[in-house]
C-alpha cells in the first residue's frame, strides 16, 4: 500500500417484509408495560448495523382489459417472484408458450425506472419492444457479468386472445430485474475450486434464485468453474463426474448425503478428501455440517483436509509513529505497535509493502520507486524501471511489479530474484494504476485504463502444480470506473475494495468479484485500502496519516502518524 506525506399496469405489487418484524414489533409494545427500572445498561445493536429482512415480492397478475403495453409492464414487474417455477409471470403467457418460458436461462439487470415500453411496432408486426439500460447480467449458470452496453432492446410478440386478453406468445428466455431488487430475488452462493497447488480453496460466486437447492449448487459445482477463475483453479472430481439420481440430501443432523456417478470411483484417496473438502464448502451457506459421498452402494469415505487459511491477522499493518509507538509491525490497541522481529528492520524507506503469508519477506517500493524483495538477511533490488506501480507478493512467494504506462511489461519474480516471464502482460489496457494478487493466489486485481474507459479487472493467474506462474488468463472485468483509480486491495477472497476518484471527490467501492458493487461513503484525501477484520470491512489511510475503520455506515478514525498501510497475506500456518 501507498506511503502518505509526513505530516500532512397489473394489479400492483407489494413488497413485504418477513412477517416476523410485525411480531416482533408488537412484543415489544406488549413488554412496555413491563420495562425494567434497574440492573445494568446493555448496549444493543447500532442502528445502521441491523442487517435487512429478506422481502418477498408478490406481484399481480394481468387483469381485464389491459393493454399490450401493460401486460408487458406487469410481466416485467412479475419476474421479482420465482415461487413455484414464475407461476405468476407465466400467467403474462399465452397457454402454448407458457410451459415454454426459460425464466432461469439469464437475468438482465437494468437501471431502476430505465425501462420504455413501445407498441409502435404492435399493428404491423405483433411485437412490443422494451428498452432498457443493463447493469449486468446473469447467465443459465449463475455467472454474474457487468455490462458496457448503454441499452439493451428486447422484442415480446403479443397475440390477442378468443376473449379479446392480450398475452406474449413469444419472449427472450430469463428475465428482467431492476439492480434495487436484484439482490432480494436472487442470492449468491460461493462454489469452491483449489489452486494448482491444492493449498487454498478459492471462491467462485454465482447467483441463483433466493432459496436454491443443494442439488443445484452441487450440480453447478461439478460443471466447472467460471471464466473469473477456471484458467487458474483445479477441481478434484475426476473427469465426467455428475450427480446421480438421488443427488444431495440432508438428514436431521445437517449432514449433506450426495450421490456421484461412477466416474467418481476413480478418484484416489487424496482427491476424495479435496472433493469433499469443496463439497462441504460450497454446501456451507445451506448450513451443511458435513459431507458424505457415494457412488451407486460404494461409500466414497475421505479423510478431513483443512485447506491453509486466506484470512490475515485481524490488525492493521503498519509503518508510522502513532505518538505512544514506532516502527513497523501490527498496530494494536492504543498505538502500540508490535514488531515482526525477524523483519523490523526490512520495512525502513518504503512507499508501499506488501508481507508474505508465512511473514519472512516483504516486497517493498522505496523512495526512489524501485521494487525491492527484502528479508531478515536484506534482500535485493528486483525491478529498478521507470514509472513503476506498487508491486505485490503472492501467496506463492512471487512478486509483482508493473510500469504504470506499459501493462504489457508486467513481470513476475522467484523467491531467488529471478524474472519469470508474463506473455502479453495486463492485456487491453493502456495503463495501470494498481495491482493485487488474490489471497489464493489465482487471480491478479488491477486498476486499469482501456479505450472503453477505466475499470477495475481481474486477471486468472495461470500456474504449473509447483506454483510457478506461466501467464495470466483474459482480464474479466468486475466494475466500471468513473474517474481514475488510485489504489485496490483484496477485502477478502472474493471482495475488492477499490479507491478511486471522480469529478466529486474520492469513491470507495466494495466489490464483489462476480457480482454487484456496493459504493461506500468516504473520508477526504484517501490514498490507500487495506483489508480489515471480522468487525470493520476495511481500513482507508488519508495522506495525512489518518488511519481510518469502517463503522457501521461511517468512517472512523482510529490513528495517526501512519505513513505505510501495508498488505498481509494470510497468516502462517501453524
Amino acid at each position: 500500500m501507498r506511503r502518505v506525506k509526513k505530516g500532512g399496469a397489473v394489479r400492483g405489487f407489494r413488497r413485504i417484509a418477513t412477517a416476523a418484524l410485525a411480531i416482533v414489533a408488537a412484543s415489544a409494545l406488549a413488554a412496555c408495560a413491563g420495562l425494567p427500572t434497574s440492573g445494568p445498561v446493555n448496549p444493543g445493536v447500532p442502528a445502521d448495523e441491523v442487517p435487512d429482512a429478506p422481502f418477498l415480492y408478490y406481484p399481480g397478475g394481468p387483469v381485464e382489459g389491459a393493454s399490450p403495453e401493460q401486460i408487458l409492464n406487469g410481466f416485467l414487474e412479475a419476474a421479482t417472484s420465482p415461487a413455484s417455477d414464475w407461476a405468476t409471470a407465466r400467467e403474462f403467457l399465452t397457454p402454448d408458450f407458457a410451459p415454454d418460458w426459460e425464466p432461469e436461462a439469464h437475468v438482465t439487470v437494468d437501471v431502476p425506472n430505465s425501462r420504455v415500453v413501445d407498441a409502435e411496432r404492435l399493428e404491423e408486426e405483433g411485437i412490443v419492444e422494451a428498452t432498457l439500460e443493463p447493469v449486468a447480467t446473469v447467465d443459465e449458470r449463475g455467472v454474474y457479468r457487468t455490462s458496457d452496453a448503454a441499452q439493451a432492446e428486447l422484442a415480446f410478440e403479443m397475440e390477442q386472445q378468443a376473449d379479446g386478453e392480450w398475452r406474449i406468445s413469444r419472449a427472450p428466455a430469463g428475465i428482467v430485474l431492476d439492480r434495487d431488487v436484484f439482490e432480494d430475488v436472487y442470492h449468491d452462493y460461493s462454489l469452491y475450486y483449489f489452486d494448482p497447488t491444492w493449498t487454498y480453496l478459492v471462491p467462485d460466486v454465482r447467483w441463483f434464485p433466493t432459496q436454491s437447492s443443494e442439488t443445484r449448487i452441487s450440480d453447478e459445482l461439478l460443471r466447472g468453474a467460471s471464466e473469473y477463475v477456471s484458467a487458474a483453479a483445479l477441481t478434484a472430481f475426476p473427469q465426467g463426474t455428475q450427480l446421480a439420481p438421488g443427488g444431495v440430501v440432508f438428514d436431521n443432523e445437517r449432514i449433506a448425503n450426495v450421490t456421484l456417478t461412477q466416474e467418481a470411483t476413480s478418484a484416489n484417496a487424496d482427491e476424495r478428501s479435496r472433493m469433499r473438502a469443496q463439497l462441504l464448502a460450497s454446501l456451507a451457506s445451506l448450513g451443511a455440517q458435513d459431507v458424505h459421498m457415494h457412488a451407486g452402494d460404494i461409500d466414497l469415505s475421505a479423510e478431513t483436509l483443512e485447506p491453509a487459511s486466506t484470512r490475515p491477522d485481524a490488525r492493521a499493518l503498519v509503518v508510522g509513529d502513532t505518538g505512544y509507538d514506532a516502527g513497523f509491525g501490527f498496530l494494536d490497541s492504543g498505538g502500540a505497535i508490535d514488531r515482526i522481529s525477524s523483519l523490523a528492520s526490512a520495512a525502513g524507506d518504503t512507499t508501499s509493502i506488501s508481507m508474505s503469508a508465512d511473514r519472512t519477506a516483504l516486497v517493498v517500493q522505496d523512495t526512489a520507486g524501485v521494487v525491492w524483495r527484502r528479508t531478515d538477511d536484506g534482500g535485493d533490488v528486483l525491478d529498478a524501471r521507470d514509472g513503476l506501480v506498487e508491486p505485490t507478493i503472492d501467496p506463492q512467494g512471487f512478486s509483482w511489479s508493473v510500469p504504470g504506462d506499459e501493462p504489457q511489461e508486467l513481470a513476475a519474480y522467484t523467491q531467488e530474484y529471478e524474472p519469470v516471464e508474463i506473455p502479453g502482460g495486463i492485456p487491453d489496457a493502456d495503463r495501470v494504476f494498481g495491482v493485487q494478487a488474490s489471497p489464493d493466489g489465482t487471480r491478479l486485481a488491477a486498476l486499469v485504463a482501456t479505450e472503453r474507459g477505466n475499470r477495475a479487472v481481474v486477471l486468472p493467474i495461470v500456474r504449473e502444480t509447483d506454483g510457478m506462474p506461466v501467464g495470466l488468463g483474459e482480464p474479466v472485468s468486475v466494475t466500471p470506473l468513473t474517474g481514475r483509480g488510485i489504489d485496490i486491495a483484496w477485502l477478502d477472497s472474493s471482495t475488492l475494495g477499490i479507491v478511486s476518484e471522480d469529478e466529486a471527490g474520492i469513491v470507495i467501492v466494495q466489490q464483489r468479484v462476480g457480482g454487484p458493487a456496493t459504493y461506500l461513503s468516504s473520508e477526504a484525501n484517501i490514498v490507500s485500502i487495506a483489508a480489515g477484520s471480522q468487525s470493520t470491512i476495511a481500513r482507508l489511510l488519508s495522506e495525512n496519516g489518518t488511519l481510518f475503520i469502517r463503522r457501521g455506515s461511517t468512517w472512523q478514525p482510529a490513528a495517526t502518524g501512519i505513513e505505510v498501510l501495508a498488505t498481509q497475506l494470510g497468516a502462517p500456518r501453524s
